[in-house]
């Protein structure tokens, strides 16, 4: 009596070690597993689906054939990308700022792929993308075990952590499990900040205050009294405001008395009303221009990061007015 076999082979090579689909297999051609190399069986009926079965082995575990499927499907894919025979695999990737999703595409220097490469910090990559001898990534797949962390810190290269399945399944679109190809801005961003610092910029000369470019990081509003377009200015609080900050310092930043809070404080003044913008309703309520902002510290880095989080805030959906 014939044993089953319960290996799985959704992806078989040919005799060029091309890796073919069943619905693109031919009867009475061979192909082989990517696990262990020995020959499956291909069926095609009138009923089921085609499909590649393996006969029953000690050498061969599903694991084994996800995981080699899955990195030479890559190498497979990069290379027809090199030669001019086929698109850029599409990298799926979330915007760090703003979460936003975007497709990103390899780069038109790359030109191959390698398996099963040492690099420089003494670690096996699942597959380097290379440029030419220069590693540009490295891809780890992922079926059962995960990157660990000492690997993570240490690689030694941009690299990604694939799910093999999921590799198997779509093979051109890559879903990242774990994404260490360094920061990128995205379209999403660079819009949102364009169009922050174009209206900081309206509503500075419309109420004659002078953006300050350094440690009052800027954002805007509707006065909730007067009802008119205004800046509002967020800082270090915890540093002291000495003289030559104060040179910067905009004309609505001032000390006075709030009713709510109990107390004077150093706050943001409506240039139209002279109305107090609390402080509670900037910072802790949803539709305030910095809600879940913490200020950085006071040098050029932070200040950029601090605006472009500012701009994106300022472009969520439940900020309270509609420019």
């Amino acid at each position: 009596m014939r044993i089953k076999s319960d290996l799985k082979v959704p992806l078989a090579k040919d005799s060029n070690g091309i890796f073919i689909c069943p619905k693109d297999a031919v009867k009475g051609d061979q192909y082989f597993c990517p696990g262990c190399n020995d020959e499956v069986i291909f069926n095609k009926g009138k009923i089921k689906q085609p499909y590649f079965s393996h006969k029953v082995s000690d050498n061969c575990s599903n694991e084994t054939i996800i995981h080699k499927t899955a990195k030479g499907k890559i190498v497979q894919i990069v290379t027809d990308y090199c030669n001019n025979n086929a698109d850029s695999p599409l990298i799926v990737r979330a915007c760090p700022d703003c979460s936003k999703i975007t497709e990103e595409t390899l780069s038109t220097t790359i030109t191959s792929a390698e398996e099963e490469k040492k690099l420089n910090s003494g670690y096996i990559a699942d597959v380097v993308i290379k440029e030419h001898d220069d590693i540009e990534l490295a891809v780890e797949i992922k079926v059962t075990h995960a990157v660990d962390k000492t690997k993570e810190t240490n690689i030694g290269v941009p690299f990604l952590e694939l799910s093999g399945a999921s590799i198997v399944e779509f093979g051109m679109r890559w879903i990242p499990l774990l994404d260490r190809l360094g920061k990128f801005e995205c379209q999403h961003c660079e819009d949102s900040i364009n169009k922050h610092m174009d209206l900081i910029t309206q509503i500075a000369d419309a109420t004659d205050v002078t953006l300050p470019g350094a440690f009052f990081r800027t954002s805007y509003l509707v006065c909730w009294k007067c009802r008119k377009y205004i800046l509002v200015f967020s800082w270090p609080h915890e540093l002291y405001i000495d003289k030559e900050i104060e040179k910067i310092k905009p004309r609505t930043i001032q000390t006075t008395y709030s009713k709510a809070a109990g107390h004077k404080y150093k706050g943001n003044i409506c240039p139209f009303c002279d109305s107090l913008q609390g402080d509670f309703y900037l910072y802790n309520e949803p539709d305030g221009p910095f809600f879940e902002f913490n200020c950085g510290d006071n040098n050029p880095e932070s200040f950029q990061e601090d605006m472009k989080s500012l701009a994106i805030i300022a472009d969520r959906p439940y900020r309270r007015m509609i420019i």
